[in-house]
């Protein structure tokens, strides 16, 4: 399982309703990827469960997003917006994992818990 951008992908920002677009362009895999990787690391951070959620919400079929949430299913706080940002862009994935451990103080012995949902709307 590759974490990797595909060469020539768009940058994205996480916004109020996580990351969306269309399913059929290939980037939607990448971007999902990461977010688990967000609501990991928030996840460790808080001691409690976070939330990953891939929909197509009240989009087109065709349109899919991912966000996660936080543990009571609030949206993400603003500052983990940026965060999820700067991961799902990032060249160096592992560096910039490292980077939010340390500014956000995640423990290496603290665990986390990602609950997954997603859109069972069939598609057309």
């Amino acid at each position: 399982m590759s974490f990797e951008r595909a060469p020539g992908t768009k940058q994205v920002k996480y916004g109020t309703a996580g990351f969306r677009g269309p399913a059929d362009d290939g980037q939607m895999g990448f971007i999902v990827k990461r977010s688990g990787i967000t609501a990991a690391l928030r996840s460790r951070k808080l001691g409690k469960a976070t939330g990953l959620m891939i929909t197509a919400s009240h989009n087109p079929v065709r349109d899919n997003g991912v966000k996660v949430t936080e543990p009571l299913g609030e949206m993400l706080v603003p500052n983990w917006e940026g965060l999820a940002t700067d991961l799902t862009n990032a060249d160096d994935l592992n560096a910039e994992i490292a980077k939010v451990i340390k500014s956000e103080e995640i423990s290496s012995s603290s665990e986390g818990l990602v609950i997954l949902g997603r859109d069972t709307r069939p598609s057309r």
